[in-house]
């Protein structure tokens, strides 16, 4: 028995088919559009990683240039510029006339800057207060904002002065006297900073009375009579002495 299709069915199998043939050429302009949108995206990759590196190749370089120019701003001075805190009341240094040990005058001058716990350029501003006689010439003939930092005007000052064989000789210590404003005190450290030079070995003994020989004629012959065993004893005894001596004669030392 053979069924006969009726119109409404062939025109429903007509409406699919149409249907399918749009719905596969839909797919396939979208495919089309998918391939298109990859092939642009892979030429724009190699483009955009090297903007990526030229971004961070410039940003790289504007921060190199900001912490130079950062770096000039810090040190865009001289110690002549150089202006102390309001109030600044410097210590008393002592004085470095080229005649002695350089590198112990940084070392003692850091020390006596440094017992507030500071260390920073102001030294350089403050370092001539250290310095006589040759040693301060050799301060005021440096050239005209040539030094920057403290760091800068210890090497020079060391390449100027100091010696690797720096040593002091026995006819130097025994021609050693305590001048006529120098506290005994002061004399004894200077005397005592010589002995460190010293190229031979010497005794504490005979340093003693090689270092009292110097003295004052007044502590000499106190002094004299009853040596000190210890550089410590003769510093004390010493001083001692001076101020009972002053008195004699109506003066006080200022330290008193």
């Amino acid at each position: 028995m053979v069924t006969e299709m009726t119109p409404d069915f062939d025109d429903r199998i007509q409406q699919m088919a149409l249907a399918i043939e749009k719905l596969t050429k839909s797919l396939e302009d979208k495919e089309t559009k998918i391939s298109t949108l990859m092939h642009q995206l892979e030429l724009q990759s190699p483009l955009t990683e090297d903007s990526q590196k030229n971004a961070s190749s410039s940003r790289t370089k504007d921060l190199e240039i900001q912490e130079h120019q950062q770096k000039q701003d810090i040190h865009d001075w001289t110690i002549e510029e150089m202006r102390m805190p309001l109030g600044y009341q410097p210590p008393k240094f002592q004085c470095f006339d080229g005649k002695r040990n350089p590198k112990q005058h940084v070392a003692h001058f850091i020390k006596t800057y440094n017992n507030d716990g500071t260390y920073n350029d102001t030294m350089a501003k403050q370092f001539v207060r250290s310095l006589r006689g040759v040693a301060f010439e050799w301060y005021t003939d440096l050239p005209a904002e040539s030094i920057d930092s403290w760091d800068q005007l210890e090497r020079e000052f060391l390449t100027h002065f100091y010696s690797t064989k720096w040593t002091v000789s026995l006819p130097e210590l025994a021609r050693t006297k305590q001048s006529k404003e120098e506290l005994v005190k002061e004399y004894i450290e200077r005397w005592w900073n010589l002995v460190l030079n010293y190229k031979e070995r010497i005794s504490e003994e005979s340093s003693i009375d090689m270092c009292v020989q110097g003295m004052h004629w007044g502590l000499l012959c106190n002094l004299q009579a009853n040596m000190p065993n210890s550089f410590e004893e003769l510093a004390t005894r010493a001083h001692d002495l001076e101020i009972q001596i002053a008195r004699h004669r109506n003066y006080l030392p200022s330290y008193v």
